[in-house]
């Protein structure tokens, strides 16, 4: 349903998203806004002109989606399908007939990048892209949360942590276990 409530949407680059990530990472903090403090007070430029926010837009009309409940970033688990809330996106992303729905992060297997409770907005699609961030549904009913990486034989499924495991499935195995695209991250909301 839409809203007149305006929005604003800002969205980091990936390089300094990256930068804010990787420092996190390898200073054990838990934060995100913790760790821009920290690199501003260690004196470290954060913002400048090549690494502003690549989106500002104000959105004056917005469509709810689902939380369709929890997804694992580590092992795959059975998916859960109940909403838990619902979240707002603009009304123009729905153009050409386009379908979201938003999932909250479960587990630490895509960390530093994703946090446990993170809310990741997914477009729905059929067609595997090799580095992105995907929900993959596996043997008919577990999900999981991994990059995907598309080979030769078939697709690997990663983890970003190091200490997880990767999936790797043929061809063969997409359609037997079978694999299937639920969706592609389109973007990452965080509650600080």
């Amino acid at each position: 349903m839409p809203t007149d409530k305006p929005r604003v949407t800002f969205t980091m680059s990936e390089e300094m998203l990256k930068r804010v990530d990787d420092y996190k990472f390898d200073n054990r903090i838990k934060n995100q806004t913790q760790a821009i403090v920290k690199l501003i007070d260690r004196g470290l430029e954060v913002i400048n002109e090549q690494n502003m926010p690549k989106t500002v837009s104000i959105t004056s009309q917005t469509k709810r989606i689902p939380i369709l409940g929890s997804i694992p970033a580590g092992i795959p688990l059975e998916a859960i399908e109940d909403i838990i809330d619902y979240e707002e996106i603009p009304l123009d992303w729905t153009r050409g007939g386009k379908e979201y729905f938003a999932l909250q992060v479960r587990g630490n297997s895509m960390y530093p990048r994703y946090e446990e409770g993170d809310v990741i907005i997914l477009r729905k699609q059929d067609e595997w892209e090799s580095g992105k961030d995907c929900a993959v549904r596996v043997d008919g009913n577990e999900a999981t949360f991994k990059r995907v990486k598309i080979t030769d034989d078939g697709i690997i499924l990663q983890a970003i942590n190091p200490d997880y495991d990767s999936y790797a499935f043929s061809a063969k195995d997409m359609e037997s276990v079978p694999v299937k695209l639920l969706g592609v991250v389109v973007e990452l909301r965080r509650k600080i």
